[in-house]
């Protein structure tokens, strides 16, 4: 019951504009093997999950009940410790999980859920009385947990239970506190149960929840009174099961759809509906990263979600069981079947060795996946250098983390990174400490860390990796000096089931340190790693730290880098995007330049990064006065006005494929890139927020689909969008997310790249701009590695290999020329042109 001055308008509509009609879509077929991730967005009505209670749902219980769930957080995404154990509606000043309130005192009651302090905050209220009651132990510690959360409503006694222990109980209000069918109120949110965000957007005062969720479960009764083994499967219904959410629906990606109910309780289903969105990185998102096997249920409503009009049929309790395979059974074995044996010295890397290098020379972060900054707190600069002349400082001023992240390894059973750290001083009190590290498995579990920590007026490092069953070994604190040190890590999973010869071992300054052996880690690999002041600050560090000459590998020892102050080249081919001004451009105008080697890279939490490994050290970048290959070029779009358009429209209302390699100006772009549409008909490839999202009107309106990758600037990335039979796949680097049942897609009038009248235009380049008629990507495939060939399918192939004039040929056999610009004649609306994506 929040009595704050700050609630959400009642009118979305600039909201439900972007979304495009998202919300009246089906639930997407379920799959096997998905949790929800939520990123903590508490505004308009985004990234969340809402059941509705009113009219009457079996999910709206009152009396006797119990919410339980799998939870996990990550230390520090979810900062506020402002929630009040003992007060009445405490609970709703930490980050809200499940929010069943209702605004004001209301009539029957309210409850909720939420994290504060890394501890699970319950509290339940009927009219003006309540309470909230706290757990005594955390559970943002980047692991699994099972939680419950029980309600007695004879005498309100209400408990909270972390993987089967009981950690708090406290007396609370009697009585039903459900909420009241038919009830009048001025807020719109008030009749739902909302997972994952604060249901009212009523401010910063009420935040949201930052993590993932899985296997929800209401239940009509209270299921636990005393410790109890936690659960190994997943749940299954019976009687007493009010409402039960696996999350399966998948595929891996933005949650868009309805999430289904398979309780079967009578007056059911459920469901819930997903609200995409937010600005960074949007959510809620389906990821593969789930704390149990697959769902019982999955196969039996895997069909069930074909039509728009048909409700699916809840699954029963005599669902066929699961497949014993875990979902990591066909991954390769590992390579590390020894401890190793490197010798402190260099080792020469091979051709497939070298996953990722990055010195920083080129003066920017533009070689990394993504990067979290925090408004500059982290930054290329010359005092940062360890090795070379550049490095990356770190100004610790808050709690907020700031890292580069490396999507570059591909499934790695062993992974090897070579990096130097200079605490330089930073404050920290005796025994404070940050992560400066995680390598995570998939792209959100943490299988291995490095601790930066301080203790007795020394810096020391700790190194950790965690094990088939969730539990971390570590190190011993290995002192270090307050100066530029080389840290290098060989991490390993083990080879098979059993085996239990998985490792970690730790080099400084070319000195094996420690070595961890004897690990059953062999369903781990490593595919994300993230270097900065990644997570864990303490309020009392507070300073700035340098990280430098970043490298990383699969076999080979890779030692000490040169001293600071040695001239090196740069480690990977970075380009930046320098648009020619438009204004008085000429058909002969000087092309602009950029470096001749993209080198894109997926910028997403939850997709695995592209198969190839070897791309990110590329040859280093061409100087600005170094002239493109013959026939390489590409269009330039200033974000303006700049626009190129076709002679016609293209024909085709699907199968659909259209694809183009983009490279943003900007990070967060906004903008249309290819568009066969007017206002009311036809389709679009566009940015969002640096988002991919492709857009189709349908008789039902505009529906899209949208990517949950985020597209940094000055980095190449193909794109490819298709449409069939009411089904979009949107691939970025060959890595695709599926929506289904959107509707019939409408011809469009007129075709055009880089903008549209009343709409954004695109800042960046374009090239192989191809339109098809068939699906030509039906999966995830492997990013194209040379210019398109027309062939019959092919509706539109645009080289821009001119690099002047005012058109653009069309390779394909249908022969449809662009005009650059808004007339035959140059004028304003002319892009430039620049080196090609080849």
């Amino acid at each position: 019951m929040r009595t704050s001055i700050f609630h959400r308008a009642a009118a979305l509509l600039g909201l439900l504009a972007l979304l495009a009609g998202a919300l009246a879509r089906p639930a997407q077929a379920q799959a096997a093997g998905y949790a929800l991730r939520f990123y903590g967005h508490g505004t308009a009505d985004i990234d969340r999950v809402k059941i509705a209670l009113d009219p009457a749902r079996p999910v709206d219980v009152g009396g006797d009940f119990t919410l339980e769930a799998w939870l996990k957080a990550e230390p520090g995404a979810n900062p506020s410790a402002a929630g009040q154990c003992g007060s009445n509606d405490g609970w709703i000043y930490g980050h809200i999980i499940f929010d069943r309130d209702e605004w004001g005192d209301g009539d029957y009651g309210d409850f909720g859920v939420s994290l504060s302090g890394g501890r699970l905050v319950f509290g339940v209220s009927r009219g003006a009385a309540g309470t909230t009651v706290c757990s005594t132990n955390a559970i943002a510690d980047g692991a699994w947990h099972h939680v419950a959360f029980t309600r007695r409503a004879a005498d309100g006694q209400l408990s909270i239970f972390i993987d089967g222990r009981l950690e708090a109980q406290a007396a609370g209000p009697a009585g039903d506190v459900s909420y009241r069918d038919g009830r009048a109120t001025s807020y719109a949110d008030d009749p739902f149960l909302v997972i994952g965000a604060e249901k009212h957007d009523a401010g910063a005062s009420y935040p949201s929840f930052n993590g993932w969720v899985d296997e929800v479960r209401v239940s009509t009764t209270v299921r636990y009174t005393a410790a109890f083994t936690r659960p190994a499967a997943p749940f299954t219904p019976d009687a007493s099961t009010a409402a039960l959410y696996h999350f399966d629906e998948g595929p891996a990606g933005a949650c868009t759809g309805q999430v289904l109910d398979s309780s079967g309780a009578a007056g059911g289903p459920s469901h819930g509906q997903c609200r995409y969105g937010g600005t960074g990185t949007a959510g809620p998102v389906y990821v593969a990263d789930t704390p149990l096997a697959a769902s019982p249920t999955a196969a039996a409503t895997a069909t069930a979600t074909a039509t728009r009009s048909a409700t699916p049929a809840a699954p029963t309790a005599t669902s066929a069981a699961p497949a014993t395979a875990t979902r990591t059974a066909t991954l390769p074995p590992s390579t590390a079947t020894l401890p190793p044996t490197d010798p402190p010295s260099a080792t020469p890397a091979g051709p497939t060795d070298v996953i990722f290098a990055d010195s920083f020379e080129a003066g920017n972060l533009l070689a990394w996946t993504t990067s979290v900054t925090d408004a500059g707190d982290l930054s290329v600069a010359g005092p940062a250098a360890l090795a070379g002349g550049l490095g990356v400082q770190a100004v610790v001023d808050d709690n907020v983390s700031v890292y580069v992240q490396d999507d570059a390894p591909a499934a790695e059973t062993r992974w090897r990174a070579r990096f130097y750290l200079d605490p330089n001083s930073v404050s920290m009190a005796a025994n404070d400490a940050f992560y400066a590290l995680y390598g995570y498995s998939g792209s959100s579990t943490v299988v291995l860390r490095l601790e930066v920590g301080h203790s007795a007026s020394q810096y020391r490092l700790r190194a950790s990796a965690r094990d088939d069953a969730n539990a971390w070994t570590s190190s011993a604190w290995l002192t270090i000096a307050d100066t530029g040190q080389a840290v290098e890590l060989d991490w390993r999973a083990a080879s098979a089931a059993g085996a239990n010869n998985g490792g970690l071992t730790v080099w400084i300054n070319g000195a094996q340190q420690a070595e961890l052996t004897g690990l059953d880690n062999d369903t781990r690999r490593l595919d994300r790693v993230r270097l900065g002041i990644v997570a864990g600050v303490d309020t009392r560090t507070r300073g700035v730290c340098y990280f430098d000459a970043y490298e990383t590998r699969r076999l080979t020892y890779i030692g000490l880098a040169a001293p600071a102050g040695t001239a090196t080249a740069p480690a990977t081919a970075t380009r930046t995007l320098t648009p020619a001004p438009t204004a008085t451009l000429a058909p002969t105008v000087t092309p602009v330049v950029l470096t001749n080697t993209p080198v894109p890279a997926t910028a997403t939490a939850t997709a695995p990064a592209p198969a190839a490994t070897a791309t990110r050290t590329a040859t280093p970048a061409a100087t600005a006065t170094s002239a493109p290959a013959a026939g390489n070029w590409a269009p330039v779009f200033d974000g303006v006005n700049d626009l190129v358009r076709a002679q016609a429209a293209v024909p085709g209302v699907g199968p659909l494929t259209v694809e183009a390699w983009v490279q943003p100006a900007g990070d967060n772009a906004t903008g249309l890139l290819v568009v066969g549409a007017d206002a009311n008909q036809g389709w679009s490839l566009e940015l969002d927020g640096g988002s991919p999202v492709f857009y189709i009107a349908t008789a039902g309106g505009w529906q899209s689909g949208r990517h949950t990758a985020r597209l940094s600037a000055g980095q190449w990335y193909h794109l490819a969008a298709t449409y069939a039979a009411g089904e979009i796949r949107l691939y970025v680097d060959g890595r695709g997310v599926r929506v289904t049942g959107l509707g019939t897609l409408t011809q469009g009038p007129a075709l055009s790249l880089g903008g549209l009248d009343g709409y954004p235009y695109f800042a960046g380049a374009l090239d192989e701009v191809r339109l098809s008629r068939v699906i030509r990507y039906p999966a995830d495939f492997t990013r194209p590695a040379a210019p398109f060939t027309p062939d019959a399918d092919t509706l539109a192939l645009w080289h821009f290999d001119e690099g002047s004039g005012q058109t653009a040929s069309d390779a394909s056999a249908a022969g449809n020329l662009l005009t650059l610009g808004r007339q035959a004649q140059a004028d304003s609306a002319d892009p430039g042109w620049a080196a090609g994506f080849r």
